[in-house]
């Protein structure tokens, strides 16, 4: 499968529930996003980009490890001053909450290991975590 279409949102396609091989209760659906703390009231991300809006980079979110970030992108809170706009996260201490593709809704703690947060955000790689890993 090439980078990037791993995830059970990839743009210009559909993925059947039969595509999910890891199972649904292995799977990301979607999750909180990180957003830069300065920004909650204002709704900017940079001074032209809205965090608040539909399908757009800003509002999606992906899992990293690997080839494209060998040391992986876990989920972080929010944090002041520091922008990064493709990770998970949210204002939550400790955890931010995902939903996964059987309808279930885990807090994933920001200590995360990033290949683990990047097994569940893969839909085919595999790999059943335990929920332990989380």
């Amino acid at each position: 499968m090439p980078v990037g279409q791993g995830g059970i949102f990839v743009p210009f396609s559909t993925v059947t529930m039969g595509q999910i091989s890891d199972g649904t209760s292995n799977t990301y659906l979607c999750g909180e996003k990180y957003v830069d703390a300065m920004h909650y009231t204002d709704g900017y991300f940079d001074d032209y980009t809205v965090i608040y809006c539909g399908c757009d980079p800003v509002t999606i979110r992906e899992v990293c490890f690997a080839d494209l970030n060998p040391i992986g992108y876990g989920p972080r809170q929010d944090t002041a001053g520091y922008t990064n706009q493709s990770i998970f996260g949210s204002a939550h201490a400790g955890m931010c909450n995902m939903a996964f593709c059987d309808g279930s809704v885990h807090q994933i703690s920001y200590g995360i290991a990033p290949h683990i947060h990047y097994q569940l955000g893969n839909r085919a790689d595999g790999q059943a975590i335990d929920a332990s890993m989380y």
